[in-house]
């Protein structure tokens, strides 16, 4: 199954969490930098590790609202994934929130239908599985 890096700004936690819990239950191995079991443990090199788990990962899941396009670590993680051709999904989670980097990608919306967002990313992450697992 898809390696998978939850992007998101500190503001948007729960999001995120929701996010990765869809992917856990889907059977998908993600990244998320507040999670118990895989993420940023409390004296760990955090910079590294947001550096590194990105080019880790098959596909990255972008979880957007104004916080994720304010922030200069969002757009690193960004730019990394898609050095590196990494699949880039952005659910947006506030309306009218665009990322300029992904203006050429199709986004999936959770303003209106969570359940609609959650089926959209997981057919894209099968695609990804498909293909090797690589983005």
């Amino acid at each position: 199954m898809a390696r998978v890096f939850v992007s998101h700004a500190s503001k948007d936690a729960a999001l995120a969490a929701e996010v990765h819990r869809w992917l856990v239950e889907d059977g998908h191995e993600p990244f998320l930098d507040q999670d118990l079991s895989n993420g940023i443990l409390a004296g760990e090199e955090w910079q590294q590790r947001l550096h590194e788990r990105p080019r880790w990962a098959d596909a990255m899941v972008c979880v957007l609202t104004s916080a994720y396009i304010d922030s200069p670590w969002c757009s690193a993680e960004l730019g990394i994934a898609q050095s590196r051709g990494s699949r880039l999904l952005p659910v947006r989670v506030e309306r009218g929130v665009r990322h300029p980097l992904l203006n050429s990608v199709q986004y999936v919306d959770m303003t209106t239908d969570a359940a609609e967002a959650r089926a959209k990313v997981a057919e894209a992450l099968l695609r990804v599985d498909a293909a090797g697992g690589s983005g």
